[in-house]
């Protein structure tokens, strides 16, 4: 399938080339959390926002999309699919508040060790102790994967001494 790339006010988004004329009917802007909104009204006349990557899959009022590869202004077909609001936080990237850098990872300071712990249907697991962040980080990434499947969002850990391979 043909991908156009758009720049749009705040970033160059891309679409199936199926959905491009649904980009250049509208004017679409990118918000400051990411998404691709537009404002509109409704058949009734009410002013309502728009999100591009819900127009371009049109699922139920109750029901979430997901950007696989994290990217919101990704708008591809194949990089967008109908989720329950579970999987949808199962595939969300670290908080911008987490100091390790790393999602399930944080240091605890009694214990003087990376801590990984990972949330399964609202309920903490604790998936070890460890003497450094990347060690808790791999530590998440196998529970993401056993507990979340494909939804998992996976740490990206570099290995120490891996800049000095060649």
């Amino acid at each position: 399938m043909q991908v156009e790339e758009i720049k749009l006010t705040g970033g160059t988004i891309l679409v199936d080339e199926i959905d491009k004329n649904l980009v250049f009917n509208h004017s679409w802007y990118v918000m400051n959390k990411g998404y691709v909104m537009r404002s509109g009204k409704t058949s009734k006349g009410k002013r309502e926002h728009f999100l591009l990557h819900r127009e371009i899959i049109r699922p139920d009022k109750n029901q979430f999309i997901d950007h696989i590869n994290g990217n919101r202004l990704d708008n591809r077909r194949c990089n967008l699919r109908i989720v329950t609001k579970s999987q949808n936080a199962m595939n969300m990237k670290a908080l911008s508040t987490n100091k390790s850098g790393y999602k399930g990872a944080y240091w605890h300071e009694s214990k003087g060790k990376w801590i990984s712990d990972i949330k399964v249907e609202g309920k903490k697991i604790h998936l070890g102790a460890f003497d450094t962040k990347e060690e808790a980080a791999l530590a998440y990434n196998e529970g993401a994967i056993k507990y979340f499947g494909e939804f998992a969002r996976l740490n990206v850990v570099e290995k120490a001494g891996a800049a000095d391979a060649d």
